[in-house]
């Protein structure tokens, strides 16, 4: 193999690890602004921010598994926070902190306190 079809390979497994990051990203917004609308308290900053990712393998072979924070608020004067995990682009939970006690959402959708 030249290096040419080297450097290719390897340019374009950079831009669909970008891509797929990106995807995860948006779609972690939408859900954020979605479960705070639900629960009725308010996204702030409307972002989330990436706290960790990795290589998780199944049956279907390697994905990558990622993790974002987001903050809300309940009551205007305080912070909370919410985590949403993403296996490839599907969610895998969702924790939040609200005041009324911890909440879990796994992949079936049901919630636990």
């Amino acid at each position: 193999m030249s290096e040419g079809v080297v450097v290719l390979l390897l340019l374009s497994g950079a831009a669909y690890y970008w891509y797929t990051g990106r995807v995860a990203y948006e779609r972690t917004i939408e859900i954020s602004k979605t479960v705070c609308k639900d629960i009725n308290v308010q996204l702030l900053d409307d972002s989330v921010v990436l706290h960790r990712q990795s290589i998780v393998l199944n049956r279907q072979g390697p994905t990558i598994r990622r993790t974002y924070y987001f903050e809300f608020c309940s009551s205007g004067n305080d912070r909370r926070r919410g985590e949403i995990t993403l296996r490839s682009s599907g969610v895998e939970c969702i924790r939040i902190e609200h005041p009324d006690g911890h909440y879990f959402f796994n992949l079936a959708g049901t919630r636990a306190t």
